[in-house]
């Protein structure tokens, strides 16, 4: 039988561990918390994030080196939204801001919109965000 992978302190890490590792998007770094959902062959962990502390990427899953995850006992808890929490926030804007305009177009208050910005193109974009 072989041993389960461990984190950089040597923790054992498990399917369904609390875990934290750091991310650099661009150039600033980020903290993500997860949820170990699985393994590869290669070593990486299959790790289903939670909470991002910059928005740097939109990935559910990512696959991380045992060396840079640090198993916690749980997750802090947090104010700062989860990112299906934040994901959703943004879908709900972008949906009311497209039936707004298309209200607007509809009224003939097309001021200053280019000419691709249709009653076509904002119908797909409401069909895409509902």
């Amino acid at each position: 039988m072989t041993e389960s992978p461990k984190d950089w302190r040597g923790t054992p890490i498990e399917v369904g561990s609390a875990v934290l590792y750091a991310t650099s998007p661009g150039r600033a770094t980020a903290i993500v918390e997860g949820v170990v959902s699985g393994f590869h062959p290669s070593g990486l962990v299959k790790v289903d994030v939670i909470r991002r502390s910059r928005y740097g990427g939109s990935k559910p899953t990512v696959d991380v080196g045992t060396t840079s995850l640090t198993v916690v006992s749980a997750l802090p808890a947090s104010d700062v939204p989860t990112q299906a929490e934040a994901n959703e926030s943004t879908r709900v804007k972008l949906l009311a801001s497209y039936e707004r305009d298309l209200a607007n177009l509809r009224a003939g208050e097309v001021e200053g919109q280019p000419s691709w910005y249709t009653e076509e193109y904002l119908l797909r974009q409401i069909a895409r965000y509902s």
